[in-house]
Order: C-alpha cells, then structure tokens, then sequence
C-alpha cells in the first residue's frame, strides 16, 4: 500500500434531526373535525466534519467485505434528504 494514498477518515457526522409540533387546539375540532394534527420536519445526513478529502469517509467500495475495506472508488455518498409529515388525529 502507498502511503502517499493513506489519509485520516475520522469524521463526526450529524445522521438526524427531528422536530414535532402538536396543535391541539378547539378550534382544530370545531373547523377540521380532528382533534390533534401533528407536524414532523426531518432531516438525514446533514453535515459531516472530516479532514477527509473524498466524498464521504463513511462510504466503501466493496459494503462489509474485507478485502474492499478503505477503497474510495466509484461509489456514491450518502444522500441528504428531508421529510415532512402531517399526521391527523380524530
């Protein structure tokens, strides 16, 4: 193995965030029909602190195999996605 080609992979990524509002209030009933209505933003892979210079420290060519360990070649990060939910109680 080339050194030239060994690098740090530490890194401290934020995986997750959630928050939730419950509105309950009686005009909710009186207007909607429901008696609680809950709304979710989310997020996924937000942020990732490395000195690491490739796409993602966390990613690997080969998935849990051995051999393939530390081989950042031909495969694609972590997606960052967000997700908003509404769930309505009756």
């Amino acid at each position: 193995m080339q050194s030239q080609f060994v690098e740090n992979g530490n890194f401290t990524k934020w995986r997750e965030v959630s928050i939730t509002y419950t509105l309950d209030d009686p005009w909710l009933r009186q207007k909607l029909g429901f008696s609680q209505a809950l709304i979710r933003l989310g997020g996924r892979n937000l942020h990732t602190w490395t000195p690491y210079l490739g796409l993602d420290p966390e990613t690997n060519l080969g998935g849990a195999e051995f051999l393939t360990q530390g081989i950042d070649f031909f495969q694609n990060p972590e997606i960052r996605s967000f997700t908003l939910s509404i769930t309505l109680n009756r």
